[in-house]
Parts: C-alpha cells; structure tokens; sequence
C-alpha cells in the first residue's frame, strides 16, 4: 500500500474509533464536494448546507460499521441524496398545502363578499318596502326595527295601546312577507334584527 493510501485508511480507522482527527479528516476533505452536490440538487445553499450537516452526523451516529473510506464517501453521497429528496418532497407538499389554504381563503373571502351583496341587496328590498307602508305601520316598524324599542315603549311613546302596537307590527311584516315572497317571516326578522 502507498503511505497516502495508509494515511487515509489510518483515517478511516479513526473515524470508526470515534476520534475527532479521523472525523475532521472525512468532514473536510468532502464536505465541499457534498455541498456542492447537495446545491445543484436542491438549488437552494442554506437548505444544502443543512443536509450536508445532518449527513455528517448521521454518518458519525453510524460509525462503527465502516471499515474502508470508501464506504464512508459512497454513504455520505447516499445520504445527501435521499435527505435532498426527502426535502424536496416535503418542499413540494408544504407548497402544494399552501397553495390549497390560499385556495380555501380565496373562496371563503368570495363566498363572505358574495354572502354579504345578497344581504346588502335583500336589506335594500326591505328598507323600501317599509317605506312604502301606510305612515302609521311605517313609523312602528321603524321604531321596532331601526330604534330597536319595545311594544311597550312604543306603545307609551304614542300614547297607544299594545295591542294596536302589535296589530301594526304583524301588517307590515305581512306587507314584507307579500312583497318579497322568497323571504320567510323569520329571514325577514332576522335581517331586520341587524337593520
């Protein structure tokens, strides 16, 4: 054997021994090379670093078991590479649940937008029928619904009775129910509740 040869396999011997030469002997004499390997797979240098980082150590963990240099070398570029493509799997399915959130966002702000033009157009219907009510039925509903008041403060404001208070509430809401059709009493309330 050539002394070179000796010296490297003395490494390898050191390296299996746990002895930090024959560790810094392997990390520095291929790391460059990994790391460049590691770069041209992943495209991007910290993340390369990385992985080289973590192959080291995974090599270190193992150590015991290699008993020639080359084995160390060929399991270090092993290594690289399934952890280089473990990374880019896991790059591709993070981007890839990105992409759906942002999907998902997307079309719940759409819904939300739409939602609230179809309220905004309903309340719309609504407020005009209230005005087209007859002045008295009017001004209850307004007092109801936009003053938020009860029968009874209505009905001791006007100086009416409750059940005249009440009488006027149930024909506008069936003046509403008559104009808007598609409404049920209870939508129509609902979205007066928030008029």
């Amino acid at each position: 054997m050539s002394p070179v040869k000796d010296n490297i396999q003395d490494y390898a011997h050191a390296f299996q021994r746990g002895e930090e030469k024959g560790f810094t002997y392997f990390f520095n004499s291929l790391y460059p090379h990994l790391l460049y390997f590691a770069s041209r797979l992943l495209n991007d240098r910290p993340a390369a670093e990385d992985v080289v980082g973590e192959s080291f150590i995974k090599v270190w963990e193992r150590r015991t078991t290699f008993r020639h240099p080359n084995v160390i070398k060929s399991y270090l570029y092993t290594t690289v590479r399934n952890t280089c493509i473990n990374y880019l799997h896991q790059e591709k399915r993070a981007q890839a649940q990105e992409e759906n959130l942002a999907r998902h966002r997307q079309d719940s702000h759409e819904g939300y937008v739409l939602h609230e033009i179809i309220r905004a157009e309903v309340l719309r219907e609504i407020h005009e029928n209230i005005e087209s009510l007859p002045s008295a039925c009017r001004n209850i509903f307004k007092m109801l619904y936009i003053e938020g008041k009860t029968v009874r403060e209505i009905a001791e404001e006007l100086q009416l009775s409750i059940h005249t208070i009440k009488n006027q509430k149930a024909k506008g809401l069936a003046s509403l129910r008559k104009s808007l059709p598609d409404l049920s009493a209870l939508v129509i309330l609902e979205i007066l509740s928030h008029y």
